[in-house]
């Protein structure tokens, strides 16, 4: 069966630990609301496992390397990156997890109101799961899902330009990865295989049986011996005990089990952290028509030193510098929040009235500090799906641009604190029906 990017299911869900597997379950809410949802995402997402490098000592004696010159250690931790459509619900989800969490407060009318500012400790409390499944319409293929958790998002940017919808893209790094394949039909004859590259003696495997649409339920006890000849009478095994071959990957099931669930689906679920939970998708049906409406570039204002001004492009960037706590095993044990750097970029019509032409500028390369706000609906957002970006920062680069038939200024702020602004603070509104993150 082919396999296209358009079929593949995108979930979010805040989680409370760096080991906590999310549910992606309707139980745990449905659509956008508190911290679920199946995300919209702008272009294909990809999933990235644990990067592998391989140490090479230079050995000498010989004239090409051998295998034993090798030695395989972790380069860098699990990640994606997640391109959305702007609005109060995909920024409070991304930018909670960057800010490690904010203040929520209730202005009127059924409308919650989330603050966000830079973080104060080292250390994150707040964590993502993040999962892509293949649209599971015909559970006899061979359907893999794939799961990213214990993660933090590491980088922001929001960006948009005349005539466009705004995009926040976060980039995702985890400290966990699952990765589960739909087998088929359980069965002895033929053997079913589990793809697992590397084998190992301990338990790092489970296996489920289907039990209603998207439902699994565990077969039970998971062991593994040597090679197929080891393997226990099916007669002799008990019911719900999966006997998997270390030497060629082959799945045994006891008669029991091959009579009860004659024509079931199984499916094993490959866990990085030796967890036996697997990934349950209740709502892989949910419509696209619960997700809001987003922002749209020709909707937002700029207030710029106290004066709206005219902008053709603009640019939010934001990372944190985090660093991943390798102490033993493949898998980092932890994270370390560093400094967040942030910069802002605008390109300024040469005809606004206010900052349009190189003279105004001249002054801003002083020392000079600038309070900015981009925002939509109200500078205070008290309706669903208002924002405002709240930044203060210092003109470190502008240039003027002759281009596409007018000239602009492209002008870049490096984000500071003072005593009387935050670097950057995100306020977001959304429906109290919808979200909570009391």
């Amino acid at each position: 069966m082919t396999r296209a990017a358009w079929q593949d299911l995108i979930f979010l869900e805040d989680t409370a630990s760096i080991k906590h597997r999310a549910s992606f379950s309707a139980g745990a809410s449905r659509g956008i609301g508190n911290g679920v949802t199946r995300v919209l995402t702008r272009g294909d997402t990809s999933f990235s496992y644990p990067g592998i490098a391989l140490s090479n000592p230079k050995d000498v004696g010989n004239s090409s390397f051998t295998s034993n010159e090798f030695i395989r250690s972790i380069k860098n931790p699990a990640s994606t990156s997640f391109n959305l459509n702007l609005d109060s619900y995909s920024l409070a989800l991304l930018g909670n997890s960057f800010f490690q969490g904010g203040t929520q407060t209730s202005p009127a009318g059924g409308v919650y109101l989330y603050t966000m500012i830079p973080y104060t400790s080292s250390t994150p409390t707040k964590f993502l799961s993040a999962a892509k499944a293949m649209s599971l319409g015909d559970l006899n293929a061979d359907t893999t899902s794939e799961e990213l958790y214990g993660g933090i998002i590491t980088s922001l940017n929001i960006s948009g330009a005349i005539g466009e919808v705004l995009s926040v893209n976060g980039s995702f790094k985890s400290v966990g990865y699952n990765r589960t394949n739909v087998l088929g039909e359980i069965s002895n004859d033929p053997r079913l295989c589990v793809m697992w590259g590397q084998q190992a003696a301990s338990t790092d495997a489970t296996v489920y049986r289907e039990n209603g649409f998207d439902t699994w339920v565990s077969m039970g006890t998971f062991s593994r011996v040597a090679a197929d000849a080891n393997f226990t009478n099916p007669s002799s095994l008990s019911a719900g005990t999966v006997e998997q071959s270390i030497a060629t990957g082959n799945l045994n099931f006891s008669s029991a089990d091959l009579v009860s669930y004659s024509g079931v689906n199984i499916r094993v679920s490959y866990d990085g952290l030796n967890r036996d939970a697997g990934i349950s998708y209740d709502d892989l049906s949910e419509t696209i028509t619960s997700h809001p409406t987003p922002l749209k570039f020709q909707d937002m204002f700029v207030n710029l030193g106290g004066s709206l001004i005219s902008v053709s492009n603009i640019s939010i960037s934001l990372s944190s510098q985090t660093s991943f706590n390798y102490h033993h095993g493949q898998e980092a044990l932890s994270f370390t929040l560093g400094r967040i750097n942030g910069s802002l970029s605008l390109t300024i019509p040469w005809s606004d009235t206010v900052y349009g032409s190189m003279e105004a500028f001249y002054n801003y390369m002083k020392s000079t500090e600038h309070y900015i706000q981009v925002y939509w609906g109200a500078t205070s957002p008290i309706s669903e799906n208002q924002v405002n970006i709240r930044m203060n920062g210092k003109l470190t680069k502008y240039n003027k641009v002759d281009g596409q038939g007018e000239v602009s200024l492209n002008i870049t702020f490096d984000l500071v604190e003072n005593d009387s602004y935050e670097a950057i603070e995100f306020l977001v509104a959304y429906s109290s029906s919808k979200l909570s993150r009391a």
